[in-house]
């Protein structure tokens, strides 16, 4: 993976909902792949340090509230607007949560940035027609949540801070559930439009 900037795409209440601190990070880009090579690359995932999940695990996060507070907004479909405030609100809980780990792994957490391709889906979704938004929204949502649980995976079998392993396992069941729920809403917005 290249390096680049990550810039934020941060107002005080993304701060103060997702509960980091610090100043900005540079980071990995993070790539979303598809479900059909979600296996393949399960299996060949190398180990991951703290410092690299954090930043990306955070970035996740980050993305997810964001892209849930637009939903919250301009989703036409009822099922969709109480996904995005569930993950709203799970993220209120689980976000703190990250961070209390990191400060028992005696880290000091910063401030979460948005990626280049992150920040550019956040600005499609704000721009999408109202009739593509609910889908644009729950895709997106389904991407980065497997992504997200892809990291909590491979954190948890290689990372080496105990505090912030425990944590992953806790926020597995949720970010499955996340994306249990967003295909459901998938197939039930695929099926509406037919």
């Amino acid at each position: 993976m290249i390096h680049i900037r990550k810039f934020a795409l941060l107002g005080a209440s993304a701060l103060v909902a997702t509960g980091f601190i610090a100043a900005p990070v540079l980071a990995q880009t993070t790539q979303y792949p598809s479900t059909t090579t979600q296996k393949s690359r399960a299996t060949s995932a190398k180990p991951l340090g703290t410092t690299d999940y954090l930043a990306s695990a955070r970035t996740a996060d980050l993305f997810e509230v964001e892209a849930s507070k637009i939903a919250v907004q301009r989703a036409q479909n009822k099922q969709v607007r109480d996904y995005a405030q569930r993950v709203l609100d799970d993220h209120m809980l689980s976000s703190p949560k990250l961070n209390d780990a990191a400060i028992q792994a005696g880290l000091t957490p910063t401030t979460p940035l948005l990626t280049v391709k992150q920040a550019a889906k956040l600005n499609e979704l704000q721009k999408a027609s109202l009739s593509s938004f609910d889908k644009n929204y729950i895709l997106s949502q389904i991407d980065v949540h497997e992504h997200e649980l892809r990291l909590h995976t491979n954190y948890a079998r290689t990372g080496d801070a105990a505090a912030i392993k425990s944590n992953t396992t806790v926020m597995m069941p949720l970010v499955r559930k996340h994306i249990d729920d967003a295909r459901q809403i998938s197939g039930a917005l695929a099926n509406n439009a037919s």
